[in-house]
């Protein structure tokens, strides 16, 4: 293998179960695809990638299951190519390293390493010859695979592989740059300069550095493998020259487990302590730097984008936001987006959508793209790039469905080019308005150490083993980590397992687009496609698959060499020759128990030396009396995780406890049946109903709308309350949160929202001659789903009574964490709120109303969790980042594209101290779209809902009133009231200061008004519902004090059609006749005073 003029060798130093599992290792590919401009094809990569691999297809067997890559194209797609995904970024550039823009391998046999399992796979492929081939023609490719796997055995078998001949080396040869420092900061200087001109927020130059060496490519990728561990790294052989890389970063991935596409910004860089004290205050430092944070914010709302460009727009989702993690020579912040491909979009579709990465690139991603190309003025290369491979689609044998093929690229940072004895470095950072020149070059520097100190040692150490006059020592395999290897003073052989299948298994093959799947083909081989346009019925076959089991001592045979492999004999070999199977072919993830509590902190538990922890994993835990816990991981560091209880800590003995990890994330059981049921904060049912039978299971985390499949809000929700209804409106899909503070009615209002509220729908009927316009409608596409978090037990027996007393009990789900319940618990509380109406808006098509009652107490428990973690406090001791993690729940409101549900979301937040500007209300200000405000003066007035009009506002109250909505007078009586609400309280200050003789006619008039529209109009019983058109007459009937020309916010003809308009009472024609006279004049007095005042086209909205 290693004499292979093209070959690779991937690896990862990172060996979860999903991240950086498998290693794979390939030489001699059957062909080769490249392109550029002085390569013969120069245009888009992909197309023709995507058509080659359409050739081919695995199928499935459910057997055995296989890693994501058992072949398919590996290789590179250098930087420059983004000139054909996004066309305006194309400048002329100098090709100074003259290496093909993409390059790749297709490989017929593969050896792929699992570390988590610690087995060596190697797979070959048959390709199926037609039909109308002559007899044993199939044997004969059949026995071409056994020597194949052979020959390959042989090859792993031997211990001592020899290395690549290295001649003499010279020591000490200078770096040199392409720019240097002076044009790097002079790069910087002139993109702030966009910064501040508004035309980008962030852009990445680099620079490239280039040193001549001495050493074989292998060489410096043996060294670096071990200087700089990395999730990705990867060694490519491309004849002419060789990529050598350690990259820490993750470009895009198409999951087959989860069935997601996965992307993971990387952005915020501080360099590694000598000591974990000093380590441990740098990242302390990178998680506190505004800089890099908000760098880092902007970077993920980028990859957010990116993805949500393919993916159906509910199941984006950021799964780890902001966490450092450690690398060789410095600490990074790192996140992860992911989301499921829409339909008719593919993995090649992700990729064009997410490259470059937004972190090698800037924001916004095309012009950040068009000033580097015209500050760099030449071809980046494989920097920048993305390295990596896309694996063939996948046939169920059994159903013929089609599974679209795995995807694993990161991207091709701290990598190194080595052409001709001059290895190239090429290095960047991200630029932002406040940007020091000065340390955006170190930080250059810092991120290209790992590789500069990797030549450096690696020429060092073969140049003493050479002056030694010995030979550099011959090793096992490279890629083989933890492989075969010496055990008990014996070299233990590899077991070898060979399959043996039936050969035809007629399938159809499919004509639509292969899916993206949730689950992974338990078992994969290949098989050609006979023809790339055909869809008549294709003959699969199975790979001769060999397959290591690492602890085995023997190697049997790969079966009777005087097998009969044609004519009538294959089904008997089939039948015959198949061994049993082997159970250590069965994929089984480990469940295993720890008893490594290192202390409990609070509603924290901190375990130590812990395998793979995740993000998100829940965790069950045993204590010593056999009662069961469950918690979820809050934070995962290396063997370290933290983890919240959701019942609490108290009673776990640290020594004594059993803690097992589940290995999946928090998920609710949701069903229809929820509707008019009662569940606890944590999700269990706490009513006398039956067990609710789940229809799905979702992550409770869910996914916050992206903006890209937002829909506008357009319809307006009624809340029967005419404070909201008339001056507030509230749009389906609006998040809009009641401000309130301690003593004050929210609680009441919340249960007079529950029993009022409804969908408002547009009716043309004839009441009195009049068109009311519209009516409120409870129809059965309405549903409501309240969650409180840290009430006390009176308040919550008074919502459920309310809710069951008064029929609207049957349209709700309710979720109640109580004061005394686990703090960790009102945490997930509005998360399983917000679940249940995700289940309702968008699979069963409803129109949800979420309210969420107290915010505060959320707030409360979040500070909780993050003083237990010892977290550096922010504003009044809250955590720096619950403006993030609130947004992870307002956000989670609104309407999405090809949808007909919606979730309306009225969050309740008590502000402490009646103060405004604390961080809470803040924050939420900040996130949602408007606010209603709940006045302790009011209440102490008497006036219920004391709800202040002048201070709430509705954002998007334009888009749900008005003719269509709801009618055509709705915005004008909404402006006036406001204006003559705002005049009556300047008024009643005027009377506390002179007297209410010393008042003007007009004065006392917005007295009077004051007084009415606080006792008569917000004032409203508790259990008096208004309809939005009831409550426009009422507003009419309250400007009537006024002459009609002083309601100059409303237009002329408005006026006209409903400034007269008095009770409903039957009156004589005569009478009638007489008023409409009365009326017409009036209307001209009118018209005259409307054109004095300019027509009253004002508006307050």
């Amino acid at each position: 293998m290693s004499c292979s003029k093209l070959s690779f060798l991937f690896e990862s130093a990172a060996t979860t179960e999903t991240i950086g599992r498998h290693s794979f290792i390939g030489a001699d590919p059957r062909k080769t695809l490249i392109s550029g401009s002085s390569h013969g094809y120069e245009a888009d990569p992909l197309p023709r990638l995507d058509e080659e691999l359409s050739q081919y297809r695995i199928a499935s067997i459910p057997s055995l299951r296989l890693p994501p890559m058992t072949g398919g194209a590996i290789g590179y797609v250098g930087y420059d190519c983004v000139k054909y995904f996004e066309p305006k970024t194309k400048r002329p550039l100098k090709d100074v390293l003259g290496v093909p823009e993409s390059l790749f391998m297709l490989f017929d046999t593969i050896v792929a390493v699992d570390h988590f399992f610690q087995k060596v796979m190697v797979i070959t492929y048959l390709h199926v010859p037609p039909k109308d081939e002559p007899e044993g023609a199939l044997g004969k490719a059949y026995d071409s695979c056994k020597k194949t796997i052979a020959d390959m055995l042989r090859t792993l078998k031997d211990p001592h592989l020899p290395l690549p001949p290295q001649g003499p080396i010279k020591l000490d040869q200078e770096y040199t740059s392409n720019i240097g420092r002076p044009g790097y900061e002079a790069h910087v200087n002139r993109l702030k300069g966009h910064i501040v001109a508004g035309d980008i927020i962030q852009a990445v130059p680099s620079q490239r550095i280039a040193r001549p060496t001495s050493l074989h490519s292998f060489n410096i990728y043996r060294h670096l493998r071990t200087v700089n561990p990395s999730p990705y790294l990867f060694y490519l052989d491309c004849e002419d020259f060789q990529i050598v890389g350690a990259s820490p970063e993750l470009l895009v991935k198409a999951d087959q487990d989860t069935g997601r596409v996965i992307n993971h910004p990387i952005a915020g860089t501080v360099t590694r302590g000598t000591t974990p004290e000093e380590d441990q205050r740098l990242a302390d430092t990178l998680r506190a730097s505004l800089k890099d944070r908000a760098e880092h914010v902007m970077l993920v709302d980028l990859a957010r984008n990116d993805v949500n460009r393919v993916c159906d727009p509910l199941t984006t989702r950021v799964d780890q936001l902001m966490v450092v993690q450690r690398f060789s020579h410095v600490q990074h912040l790192v996140s992860e987006v992911s989301g499921v491909l829409r339909k008719g979009k593919t993995r090649f579709d992700a990729f064009r959508s997410i490259f470059p990465a937004g972190t090698v690139s800037g924001a916004p991603k095309v012009r950040a793209m068009e000033l580097i190309a015209e500050l760099e003025g030449e071809k980046r290369g494989v920097y920048a790039g993305a390295v990596g491979y896309f694996g063939y689609n996948t046939v169920d044998s059994s159903t013929g469905e089609e599974t679209e093929g795995a995807m694993d690229t990161c991207i091709a940072l701290r990598t190194m080019l080595v052409k001709e004895g001059v290895a190239y470095l090429q290095a960047g950072g991200g630029i932002v308005f406040d940007s020091d020149p000065g340390e955006e070059y170190e930080e250059t520097m810092n991120k290209a150490a790992a590789n500069m100190r990797c030549i450096e040692q690696a020429e060092r150490l073969h140049w003493e083993e050479q002056q030694a006059g010995g030979k550099l020592g011959t090793e096992e395999m490279v890629g083989m980590q933890n492989g075969v290897e010496e055990r008990n003073g014996k070299h233990l052989e590899a077991r070898c397992v060979a399959l043996d299948y039936p050969f035809y298994s007629p399938i159809t093959a499919p004509t639509s687009t292969p899916r993206s799947s949730r689950r992974s083909p338990p078992h994969t081989v290949a098989s050609p496609k006979t023809s790339s346009s055909s869809s008549s019925p294709t003959s699969l076959l199975p790979a001769v698959l060999a397959l290591f089991d690492i602890s085995s001592a023997q190697l049997p045979s790969l079966g009777n060499k005087d097998s009969v492999h044609d004519g009538d004999d294959k089904d008997k070999m089939a039948k015959d020759d198949k061994p049993a199977a082997d159970p250590r072919m069965m994929s089984v993830t480990p469940r295993i128990r720890y008893n490594t509590i290192g202390g409990v902190n609070g509603p924290l538990v901190i375990l130590e030396n812990v395998k793979f922890p995740r993000f998100n994993e829940i965790v069950s835990l045993t204590l010593p009396d056999g009662t069961e816990r469950s918690g979820q991981v809050l934070e995962a560091r290396g063997s370290r995780a933290v983890v919240q209880v959701f019942e609490g800590t108290s009673g776990i003995d640290v020594k004594k406890t059993k803690v097992e990890f589940t290995g999946h994330s928090l998920k609710l059981g949701v069903s229809e049946d929820m509707l008019g049921r009662i569940f606890d904060g944590s999700g269990r049912a706490i009513d006398k109903g039956p067990k609710v039978l789940a229809e799905d299971y979702l992550d409770i985390n869910g996914s916050p709308i992206n903006p890209y499949a937002r829909l506008y809000p357009e319809e307006m929700i009624s809340t029967g309350i005419s404070a909201i209804d008339t001056m507030n409106s509230i749009a389906r899909g609006q998040k809009i949160p009641i401000f309130s503070a301690a003593g004050l009615p929210h609680n009441e209002i919340a249960a007079q929202i529950c029993r009022q509220s409804g969908l408002v729908q547009l009716q043309k009927e004839q009441q009195d001659g009049v068109n009311k316009g519209v009516h409120d409608d409870h129809d059965d596409n309405f549903s409501i789903v309240f969650g409180a978090m840290g009430v006390n037990l009176e308040t919550s027996r008074f919502f459920t009574r309310d809710f069951e007393e008064n029929g609207s009990m049957e349209r709700v789900t309710l979720f109640l964490n109580l004061a005394n319940d686990p703090t960790i618990e009102r945490i997930i509380t509005p998360r399983l709120a917000l679940t249940t109406a995700e289940y309702y808006a968008y699979q069963l098509e409803k129109h949800v109303l979420v309210i969420l009652t107290d915010m505060t107490s959320y707030c409360d428990a979040l500070r909780e969790v993050s003083a237990a973690r010892e977290e550096v406090p922010g504003r009044r001791g809250y955590p720096g980042y619950m403006y993030t993690d609130l947004s992870t729940i307002y956000e989670r409101a609104g309407r999405v594209e090809g949808r007909n549900g919606s979730i309306t979301q009225i969050p309740i937040l008590t502000m402490p101290n009646d103060d405004i500007t604390h961080p809470i209300p803040d924050l939420t200000g900040y996130i949602t779209e408007g606010q209603i405000f709940v006045d302790r003066q009011l209440h102490n007035k008497g006036v219920y809902p004391p709800i202040n009009v002048l201070p709430s506002l509705s954002r998007l109250m334009k888009s749900a009133i008005g003719e269509g909505h709801t009618r055509a007078d709705h915005s004008d009586v909404s402006n006036q009231l406001y204006a003559k609400y705002a005049i009556g309280r300047d008024a009643a200050s005027m009377k506390a200061v002179v007297g209410e003789d010393a008042l003007s006619d007009e004065d006392k008039l917005s007295l009077e008004f004051l007084e009415r529209f606080e006792k008569g109009y917000i004032a409203q019983g508790a259990y008096e519902k208004r309809s939005i058109y009831d409550g426009l007459d009422q507003a009419w009937e309250l400007l009537r004090i006024y002459p009609k020309e002083l309601l100059n916010r409303i237009p002329k003809k408005v006026l006209d059609k409903y400034y007269q308009r008095q009770g409903k009472k039957p009156e004589s024609k005569d009478t009638k006749d007489g008023e409409e006279q009365g009326n017409g004049e009036a209307a001209t007095n009118g018209e005259q005073n409307g054109e004095q005042n300019g027509g009253g086209e004002e508006s307050l909205i």
